[in-house]
């Protein structure tokens, strides 16, 4: 799921080059973060990156907005565990974070609508606004200097040489010390 999200947000930046577009990278990373998280979240191809600015517009939303959005995916996860009650098949609790909710064993008390907005809305908030902080961080500092680029570049040279046909794997980036140090550095 993450390397198909990974794919798309690449194919946009790549389908800008040469373009005298401007991109505000908090913008795409915010969309990218979204997808992401809401695909974990509520299986939802929300698909901001498909968005032609990148959805600036969404991660600003009120917080009346999000309670709705949560509260439909809630409703929608409900629904279908009791449909597959109904029909005494198993629910693909995979799919999405509140789904497996929805299946398991908590306290049906546990499992409120409240209770379960204010979990969707920590997730969504949490885990998009940091990390689309972090990685315009990241990016602006890796950008804003050419040493660090080039040896970065440098490093990922034959990890990525075959890709988007070979995706590197999690574990050979990994063993990339230099990307590695990147990454805590931004962290940090």
């Amino acid at each position: 799921m993450l390397a198909e999200v990974v794919d798309k947000l690449a194919g946009r930046i790549e389908g800008l080059k040469g373009t005298p577009t401007v991109v505000r990278l908090d913008h795409v990373f915010s969309a990218f973060a979204g997808d992401v998280v809401g695909r974990i979240c509520w299986e939802d191809k929300e698909e901001f990156l498909d968005d032609p600015d990148f959805a600036p517009e969404w991660y600003v939303e009120t917080d009346e907005d999000q309670i709705q959005m949560v509260k439909e995916h809630i409703s929608e996860a409900r629904q279908a565990k009791e449909e597959h009650d109904r029909k005494g098949t198993q629910m693909d609790v995979k799919a999405s974070v509140f789904r497996y909710i929805m299946s398991s064993d908590m306290p049906e008390s546990e499992r409120s609508d409240e209770r379960l907005v204010h979990e969707g809305q920590v997730f969504f908030a949490g885990g998009t606004a940091t990390t689309a902080r972090t990685l315009t961080f990241i990016s602006y500092y890796i950008l804003s200097r050419p040493d660090v680029l080039a040896r970065l570049q440098e490093e990922l040279k034959d990890t990525m040489s075959a890709y988007p046909e070979r995706v590197p794997s999690w574990a050979e980036l990994e063993r990339l010390p230099y990307l590695q140090a990147l990454i805590k550095e931004g962290l940090r």
